[in-house]
């Protein structure tokens, strides 16, 4: 879906990844508030789409140097222009969700044992930016 949006403009971005019946990450941003918060689940629920069993949670708190850092990576990945879905039909696996929030639209980016040639770089960007693990 093509749309006008920048990277200036995005709001928030929710990222989720996890291994079926393995553990799991959850990152939310709230990039006007510049805040975050950081989770390590013990269990991934790929039917749900989402973690059970906190494992360790953690506060973020973003300066302007790591936010200005954080949006040009995620330019410099070409989140935006990633597809909708990836997916490789190889049952369970590893799975990935990405929601990306600006004032009017939500966008979603998801996938399961495939990724989009620049994922290594975009989790690359939470420990660079924002210290915290994401894979």
């Amino acid at each position: 879906m093509p749309f006008d949006k920048g990277y200036e403009e995005i709001t928030a971005i929710h990222a989720l990844s996890g291994r079926h019946r393995g553990d799991g990450l959850e990152v939310r941003l709230d990039l006007i508030s510049m805040q975050g918060v950081w989770r390590k689940y013990a269990e991934w629920d790929s039917e749900k789409e989402c973690h059970d069993g906190l494992a360790e949670e953690r506060t973020i708190a973003i300066d302007h140097a790591a936010l200005s850092g954080f949006r040009q990576g995620l330019k410099d990945c070409g989140l935006l222009a990633w597809g909708e879905r990836y997916e490789m039909d190889e049952g369970d696996g590893s799975e990935w969700v990405i929601r990306i929030q600006f004032d009017d639209l939500r966008v979603k980016k998801s996938g399961q044992n495939s990724y989009p040639r620049c994922w290594e770089s975009f989790c690359q960007l939470f420990p660079a930016w924002l210290k915290v693990e994401f894979r």
